[in-house]
């Protein structure tokens, strides 16, 4: 699974160094556990969802040939629940209805884009 993440992506980890390693460690052999991503749903269907590092690391997973498109990146499950309304509602801000889809893509640049070893 290779993953892109979007520019100004929503986060608690404060310093931007230590955010900027984590981003570049993800999907690798040792996840972070305390680390939980939200990322547009990979079926396409819903809204966001949110998936504990670890996860990915499942076969599943890992034998995907898409990307994960990630918007947030929270220490702690509950702070990703409790950043999804404010993702939504700034979506909802900037594009005017719930367009998920087109958010991201408005907010995808070539430069942040992060492969699986």
């Amino acid at each position: 699974m290779k993953f892109r993440y979007i520019d100004n992506i929503y986060t608690d980890i404060e310093n931007d160094k230590k955010f900027l390693k984590k981003l570049k460690t993800l999907g690798k052999k040792k996840p972070d556990i305390s680390l939980y991503l939200i990322t547009y749903p990979i079926t396409g269907h819903g809204l966001l969802e949110i998936y504990p590092e670890a996860e990915l690391l499942q076969p599943y997973y890992r034998n995907l040939r898409k990307y994960l498109n990630i918007v947030g990146v929270m220490s702690s499950r509950q702070a990703a629940k409790d950043i999804i309304p404010e993702i939504l509602n700034d979506i909802m801000n900037e594009m005017g209805k719930l367009d998920v889809h087109g958010f991201i893509k408005s907010h995808m640049s070539n430069v942040n884009n992060i492969d699986e070893e």
